[in-house]
């Protein structure tokens, strides 16, 4: 079922960042199809949403932006 390089995807995966992982990992769960989804979150430690959330950036052609990870705005307001 799953690729003998498994580790060497696991150590690839931990180098990614939050959104490369999520697409990772959501291309991960396609390839599998059915259950891909649950076989993939065991095996990377990643919630199932997260993988879900992949998926549908994947589908509406997110693209990768090397800027920002995540949106402005977030974090402790100053005082």
């Amino acid at each position: 079922m799953m690729n003998d390089n498994l580790e060497h995807k696991q150590y690839f995966f931990a180098s990614l960042n939050e959104q490369q992982k999520r697409h990772f990992v959501a291309l991960e769960a396609n390839e599998l199809g059915y259950h891909g989804v649950t076989i993939i979150s065991k095996l990377y430690n990643v919630h199932l949403h997260t993988i879900r959330l992949g998926q549908k950036e994947l589908i509406e052609k997110k693209e990768l932006s090397d800027k920002r990870i995540r949106k402005s705005g977030g974090g402790r307001k100053k005082k």
